[in-house]
């Protein structure tokens, strides 16, 4: 293991099995570590049903962020922390609560803002662990809630067609994670035209 200095960063380089990557250091008691990813599958462990978009396509090694902060000192530990609760302090409570699993975020940034070196930006960072941490189950089950409420009396079988509406609405997000009242109102229409409202109708 030896390290070599690229601009104002510190590479640890490792080489394992003759496989090798690297990770921006933040100091020198920053080492990097390997370990065999399978597909990241946390959000289907959250969120049954749901596809992972980013499943590592990779065989090699890659870094593991929860592994190397641990290894990082007690102070860098503690503005990673610090920027976490800052970047944080609104999931939960922003335009619709339930689209995120906020303590799924938080894991991911430091995971990501560990390995992305000391010059990244937090709020990119953070906006990428949000995305990645959809909670769909929530949003379907919302979906499905206010549906059924609305349609109860004027459609047949509006329990099938609020089911179709709210997981075709909720498999939507989960791919374009974008949240904002223009996204949401194009995936609302596109979930009414897929599930044929119209055939619907008494």
């Amino acid at each position: 293991m030896k390290e070599i200095f690229i601009g104002p960063f510190r590479y640890t380089f490792l080489i394992l099995l003759g496989l090798t990557f690297t990770t921006p250091s933040w100091s020198a008691g920053a080492v990097g570590q390997t370990v065999d990813r399978k597909p990241n599958v946390n959000n289907e462990k959250r969120n049954p049903g749901l596809t992972s978009k980013s499943v590592n396509k990779d065989s090699r090694p890659t870094p593991d962020g929860a592994a190397v902060f641990k290894q990082l000192p007690i102070e860098i530990q503690g503005k990673i922390i610090a920027e976490v609760n800052e970047y944080s302090r609104t999931c939960g409570t922003d335009l619709l609560p339930y689209f995120y699993d906020c303590e799924c975020a938080r894991e991911e940034y430091i995971s990501r803002r560990t390995l992305a070196g000391p010059d990244a930006s937090g709020p990119s960072i953070y906006r990428e662990a949000k995305n990645s941490c959809v909670n769909s189950k929530a949003i379907a089950e919302h979906e499905e809630t206010k549906c059924l409420q609305q349609y109860k009396m004027q459609l047949k079988d509006y329990e099938s067609y609020c089911k179709c509406f709210s997981e075709t609405y909720a498999r939507k997000f989960v791919a374009f994670p974008r949240l904002s009242f223009e996204t949401m109102g194009m995936f609302h229409k596109d979930s009414f035209n897929e599930c044929n409202y119209r055939s619907y109708l008494k």
